[in-house]
């Protein structure tokens, strides 16, 4: 009998610490989406919500794509296991809806971009998109300029990063340990659990391309999550 009321007085006391804790994560898990979800401009306005809405075939291009191509195929198994619909890849890069390009950028300019770009030094990498009038994404093409950077932890943050950009993931973190940080700091070269949970968040059916910034709000503060 008295062990029976000491498990009871013990549930009683973890219980709510445990939903109280969970609960803590979910805010923070929910607040890391809401950063990173929507492009944030300069006049204080956000991007309207923007996602794929069917399968698409990606393709990996430049003058450097061998040495990465297995590594990417890797990412983007790992974006299949999170994305509703179908990803492959394809060798043709014409019909590619994402075009990862590995390489130097002035080739990258030359192939992939209809306009003149301004590039600084050091900051050699690009990231384009395209969509349709529903806020679907139709073409993502981005360039990682591996032969200027000597730091290879740097390039799988900017390859990480941009993935993610790829599947509409437009924002910003302060949260260091994200890919979504403004800039590659030691141990943001992977995503990080967040990350990986926006990704998830994102192609639930709650949400939809299109939704403002208000609309997302009302949605995600209802959203339950399995974390």
């Amino acid at each position: 009998m008295k062990s029976s009321i000491a498990i009871f007085l013990f549930l009683i006391l973890v219980i709510p610490q445990c939903v109280f804790a969970q609960s803590k994560k979910e805010i923070r898990y929910k607040q890391h989406y809401m950063d990173v979800n929507q492009r944030f401009y300069n006049n204080g306005q956000y991007s309207p919500l923007m996602k794929w809405n069917r399968d698409i075939k990606y393709t990996v291009a430049g003058n450097m794509d061998s040495y990465w191509n297995k590594r990417v195929v890797k990412i983007m198994d790992d974006v299949q296991e999170l994305f509703p619909y179908r990803i492959t890849f394809t060798s043709d890069k014409e019909e590619a809806d994402l075009v990862i390009f590995l390489g130097n950028i002035q080739a990258y300019k030359l192939h992939y971009l209809s306009r003149d770009i301004e590039l600084q030094e050091g900051s050699n990498n690009w990231f384009s998109f395209y969509q349709d009038n529903q806020n679907n994404l139709n073409f993502v093409s981005f360039c990682v300029d591996v032969e200027s950077i000597d730091i290879r932890d740097f390039e799988s943050y900017l390859m990480h990063r941009f993935i993610l950009k790829g599947f509409g993931l437009m924002g910003y973190s302060d949260d260091t340990d994200s890919v979504f940080f403004n800039d590659w700091m030691p141990g943001n070269d992977r995503w990080s659990r967040k990350d990986i949970v926006a990704l998830k968040i994102h192609y639930s059916e709650a949400f939809k391309s299109g939704m403002s910034r208000e609309q997302v709000e009302d949605v995600i503060r209802l959203l339950p999550l399995s974390l």
